[in-house]
């Protein structure tokens, strides 16, 4: 019997089950995974875990290895390391994300402003 996908689990069901058992496990398997990716991918899959999300901390140039960084260098890594903190609460939820998000339009708005 083939198996149909890469997951450890298909193989396991291999192994314990008759040829007949597993062609059925495997179909209903691979049935309700398709039906779950389907459905609703996005909801399980978080924004930071994704490789197609453009970050805006890549567009700045970081001395690595170095004692000698510029001063927006390190500006922009204490704005980084206190907004991480934000980001990561924020994104648990839609009302903390909506909040975060109000506040931010605001304190943009206040910064331009100065």
């Amino acid at each position: 019997m083939k198996i149909k996908s890469t997951l450890m689990v298909e193989r396991f069901f291999q192994k314990i089950y008759t040829d007949a058992k597993f062609k059925e496990v495997q179909t209903e398997c691979l049935a309700m995974i398709y039906v779950f990716w389907e459905l609703s991918p996005d909801k399980y899959v978080l924004n930071r875990w994704r490789k197609d999300v453009k970050r805006k901390h890549l567009d700045v140039k970081v001395a690595f290895h170095g004692p000698d960084k510029t001063e927006d260098e390190l500006r922009y890594g204490r704005l980084q390391y206190e907004y991480e903190k934000i980001f990561n609460l924020a994104s648990t939820s839609n009302e903390l994300c909506e909040h975060a998000v109000k506040n931010a339009e605001t304190l943009f708005e206040e910064l331009e402003q100065l």
